[in-house]
């Protein structure tokens, strides 16, 4: 390559400078192997990362997702660095936000920080780091969702914090409204709050009320969840750009027909979300019964023998599942498809996987749970059974001595307060799915006002 390219042209490699697979190249090895490729291209720089997508485990580490830590081969970039002085090199793994970057340069382990992620969430991120404006940059929390989500659909890649990437040609700008209004949008959860800062941000005049005493709505809940945390990142950036916003957030006040008539809104935006779910499961309002959201607060048992029931094979269920093995409990995962957890995004999925093989969580895949029946005069105190139809054959068996279940269920729609007619309905209160779409509906909302 370097015969064949002028000599004022930059020519560098992509290096795995430590394939973690058993039986790749590792790191002793690729410090040898890496001076060798520079002398022989006369290399202008090197762009160090680590893993083997041709291994499962290797490839999650190499892209890695919410519940992994920033910037986990830092140190391997800094050793190739060592043994190749005078070469610039360029480190990207997980490095979420310019103080990072800043702080790997600073202490040698890199000359140029790479990012793909965190320029999705935000392609403003470098403009606004330079400004001193690291609190507006809507944050990447790994959670994969839309970026690799998507592309791993055939669809276009966007971004669960920021809905207008992979939409720029639809919403090529925020356009200014042609006559602001007053918007009220009841309930603070992630699609009224991204309805309220676009519509804000369009120079609307906003009031958002919410009943409880802290945005965010289920995904603060979520983010209670082990290895979840990360969603509180994207909580408080919405929050804090709603502040900026102007946006008048009136928290612990429940929206009635009076607080509207003293509010006299133009439009009213309902996302009042969704409560849990417990599906059509026979039993299902047994006391020994629980749902996820009662888990993450801590109100959901606390050891012994627990069946977690997953109607939806999403992240719901995985994490309630960490939640309740970390709570004491011995966890078994039960779904009727094919694989637990088969609707997560790759990386979720072989993170999950990992989880529930060194935590010992049981999966029992192939069944759907038809009935919940209590032995014993007590409820309380007596294993519980489970009732399970085989999802190919039709035959049905017993599964008995759970001390308790949880249903991870689709959720079930909140109704508009009495007396409110709403201009729109976004989110779970339209219809129960994830926070992407919730997002995405409030962001599509926000820009029809």
């Amino acid at each position: 390559m370097r015969a064949a390219i002028r000599a004022d042209f930059p020519l560098g490699i992509r290096s795995s400078a430590d394939e973690l697979v058993e039986g790749g190249l590792d790191a002793a090895e690729m410090r040898r192997i890496v001076p060798l490729l520079v002398e022989a291209g006369a290399l202008d720089y090197l762009d160090v990362s680590a893993g083997n997508d041709g291994d499962l485990v290797s490839n999650m580490l190499h892209e890695p997702p919410m519940g992994l830590p920033p910037a986990p081969f830092a140190d391997l970039a800094r050793a190739i660095r060592a043994v190749a002085p005078g070469v610039p090199v360029i480190h990207g793994t997980r490095i979420p936000d310019a103080e990072l970057a800043d702080r790997l340069i600073a202490e040698g382990a890199t000359d140029f920080v790479g990012m793909c992620r965190p320029l999705i969430a935000d392609p403003d991120l470098p403009a606004k780091a330079m400004q001193g404006r690291g609190d507006a940059v809507t944050p990447c929390v790994g959670c994969e969702q839309a970026c690799f989500g998507r592309l791993f659909r055939g669809r276009h890649i966007s971004c669960v914090g920021n809905p207008r990437t992979g939409r720029e040609a639809e919403w090529p700008a925020e356009t200014p409204a042609a006559r602001p209004r007053h918007v009220v949008v009841i309930g603070g959860g992630p699609a009224g709050m991204e309805a309220a800062l676009v519509a804000a941000q369009r120079g609307h005049r906003v009031t958002l009320v919410e009943a409880g005493d802290a945005l965010g709505g289920r995904l603060r809940l979520a983010a209670t969840a082990p290895t979840r945390g990360e969603w509180a990142r994207l909580i408080a950036h919405k929050a804090a750009m709603l502040a900026e916003a102007g946006v008048a957030v009136q928290l612990g006040r429940v929206a009635d027909a009076a607080l509207l008539a003293v509010l006299a809104p133009d439009d009213v935006v309902l996302a009042t979300g969704a409560a849990a779910g417990r599906g059509d499961i026979a039993g299902a309002d047994q006391p020994w019964v629980f749902t996820p959201d009662q888990v993450m607060r801590g109100e959901g048992p606390r050891g012994g023998r627990a069946a977690l029931i997953d109607l939806e094979d999403r992240m719901t269920a995985a994490a309630t599942a960490l939640a309740l093995q970390e709570a004491g409990c011995a966890v078994t995962i039960v779904t009727r498809s094919p694989l637990v957890g088969q609707r997560l995004e790759i990386q979720n999925f072989i993170f999950m996987m990992r989880e529930f093989f060194r935590r010992g969580i049981e999966q029992l895949p192939h069944h759907a749970c038809i009935a919940l029946e209590a032995r014993g005069a007590n409820a309380l105190e007596a294993p519980g059974t489970l009732v399970l139809r085989n999802a190919y054959t039709g035959a049905v068996r017993r599964e008995a001595g759970f001390d308790a279940a949880v249903i991870a269920a689709p959720g079930v729609a909140r109704p508009a307060p009495a007396g409110i007619v709403p201009t729109h309905v976004v989110g779970d209160a339209f219809t129960p799915h994830d926070v992407e779409a919730a997002i995405l509906e409030g962001h599509r909302v926000g820009l029809l006002i």
